[in-house]
């Protein structure tokens, strides 16, 4: 069976249905083992660990690249493990979605190779069910059908792209934007930095090089670092971070190459900080108490809640460049408890959704934003909460487009 190697657009995962049986009596060889029929594929170890890489989905042309193939190797050799059923083409929409047949906002669920061709398509909405870079209370990984469920009473998107009135902005929300919906990254068994991480890094990869705008539902704010290392792997030579946190989530500068050993939520900003294309991180909310200042980084300017209620601050923010594209990071406990208690560290004394909102309409005046999450949201607590959540996320997705 030979299957034409595409420009890269339709993504192949490993067959659930698959699952590694150890040695075939040999190092030299591995047993793949249908757990329903029972049969036993022998791999020499050099296919089976092409064949890892798709642990979770990836392009054919990535996987060449990786492993220095040839063109016609890399046909024959995809040829052979769909004709083994060891992967198939990954199609997120077609899982079990229970009562949902659309996704949030009632986008459409579309695949990421049908959305790449789609040259009409402004933003893609995508959830990250992980919450294995948490270092309290966990609970994150249940952020995106939380917030899915909740969605439609907040927005109603349409084929037409009409967008809905908004009577407290007098504006017209998402008119003219084509939206869809990914489904979700996770693993029933997760791993800390692990496959997902590099899954939503190839994913934000491929979304970038289309110009769509990857509109992330965390999930942890681990997860922030892959999906900006994603959208700067796709050419982006600078850019810049806004981060709404309670946190700063910031000790020191750290290295690209630390990311997988030593990544959680919160040392996501120094990661961030440690890369050379993130020219400036604007940190807005930051209350937490810490021990001393944290080490002096030239790239952060932090505003605390009191600081964005000064004039001059606002002043400031409507300052920021326009030449570079931004990143937008919104983790949930930048909000005040009272008006949203579903995180995992709340602070007290934060800001208000009213005063978030203003803030997005501020920063996103003129300016490219290129990609966008919430995180920390521990979905399922309330329904207010999931409200209030997506409406946070309608608001970002909002803030992305307007430019």
């Amino acid at each position: 069976m030979i299957v034409k190697v595409d420009d890269g657009m339709a993504l192949y995962v490993v067959n659930r249905q698959m699952y590694y049986a150890g040695e075939s009596g040999s190092p030299e060889y591995a047993v793949m083992r249908d757990f329903e029929t029972g049969e036993d594929i022998h791999l020499p170890m050099s296919v089976f660990h092409i064949l890892d890489a798709f642990a979770f989905p990836r392009d054919v042309q990535s996987v060449i690249r990786e492993y220095s193939l040839d063109g016609q190797g890399a046909q024959r050799l995809i040829g052979f493990f769909l004709s083994k059923n060891l992967i198939h083409l990954w199609e997120p929409h077609n899982r079990d979605w229970g009562k949902y047949n659309r996704g949030v906002f009632n986008f459409p669920f579309q695949t990421l190779a049908d959305t790449l061709y789609d040259e009409e398509i402004s933003v893609a909405a995508l959830g990250v069910a992980y919450d294995a870079g948490v270092s309290y209370q966990g609970g994150s990984r249940f952020a995106p059908e939380s917030i899915r469920h909740e969605s439609r009473s907040i927005f109603q998107y349409d084929k037409k792209n009409q967008g809905m009135w908004d009577p407290a902005t007098k504006e017209i929300v998402l008119g003219g934007v084509k939206a869809v919906d990914l489904g979700d990254l996770g693993s029933e068994v997760q791993t800390r930095n692990g496959d997902v991480l590099i899954g939503l890094s190839e994913m934000t990869h491929q979304l970038s090089q289309k110009s769509i705008i990857p509109a992330i539902m965390g999930g942890d704010h681990s997860i922030t670092y892959p999906a900006i290392l994603g959208i700067l792997e796709s050419g982006i030579k600078q850019i810049g971070i806004i981060d709404f946190d309670a946190h700063s989530d910031f000790l020191e500068p750290l290295s690209k190459n630390d990311w997988q050993r030593k990544l959680h939520h919160g040392n996501v900003m120094g990661l961030i900080a440690g890369l050379d294309q993130v020219e400036s991180i604007v940190q807005i909310g930051v209350r937490q108490l810490i021990m001393m200042p944290r080490v002096n980084c030239r790239k952060i300017i932090s505003y605390s809640p009191l600081d964005i209620e000064e004039s001059q601050t606002l002043d400031s923010l409507k300052e920021l460049r326009k030449d570079i594209p931004w990143y937008l990071s919104i983790d949930i406990d930048v909000l005040d408890p009272s008006v949203m208690p579903d995180t995992g560290t709340p602070l007290p004394d934060g800001i208000s959704l009213r005063q978030l909102k203003c803030l997005l309409n501020i920063i996103s005046d003129n300016r490219k934003i290129i990609g966008c999450d919430l995180v920390e949201f521990i979905g399922g607590k309330s329904r207010v909460g999931g409200q209030v959540a997506a409406e946070i996320f309608l608001r970002e997705i909002s803030a992305a487009t307007k430019a």
